[in-house]
């Protein structure tokens, strides 16, 4: 009998910080601000505070879906992580999510294919529930970070 993988839940995170096109407009010293809403739609965008991490975002969206799901962090067989923001060069953020969640059973790893990355992610992860029998839970979690990486003066 052919097993089928189902997405059982959902989450988001976004940081508390809001920055207007305003604030943009300010450190940029010219408006940008029209462009953006007629161009990308783009009014206000949310940044990580300094102390934040790509892995802190992930978490948080994961904890909101595993409890949706009445799912326990130690229950997850797999973790993939798509970032192209990551923590750390080394070890990769997954592990890192892996350890701030406490799924302990979890296998993990991450995927970096910029824009395509989430969506990869989560075929690779259905594709682990329809060829690995043992493997009952997969969490697929996407996180983009890059506010932490901005030069504000360039």
């Amino acid at each position: 009998m052919k097993q089928f993988a189902h997405i059982i839940s959902t989450g988001s995170y976004v940081p508390e910080r809001v920055v207007t096109n305003a604030e943009i407009d300010a450190i940029l010293g010219e408006s940008t601000d029209a462009w953006l809403i007629e161009n990308v739609g783009i009014r206000e965008r949310h940044w990580m505070s300094s102390d934040q991490t790509t892995s802190d975002l992930i978490v948080e969206a994961s904890k909101r879906a595993l409890e949706k799901a009445g799912i326990g962090p130690e229950e997850l067989g797999l973790l993939i992580v798509s970032t192209d923001t990551p923590d750390y060069l080394s070890p990769s953020t997954s592990i890192v999510v892996q350890y701030k969640l406490g799924a302990i059973n979890a296998g993990s790893y991450d995927v970096n294919s910029a824009c395509a990355g989430w969506v990869t992610a989560l075929d690779q992860g259905a594709r682990y529930l329809t060829t690995e029998p043992e493997l009952k839970y997969v969490l697929v979690a996407g996180g983009y970070g890059m506010s932490r990486f901005l030069d504000l003066t360039d």
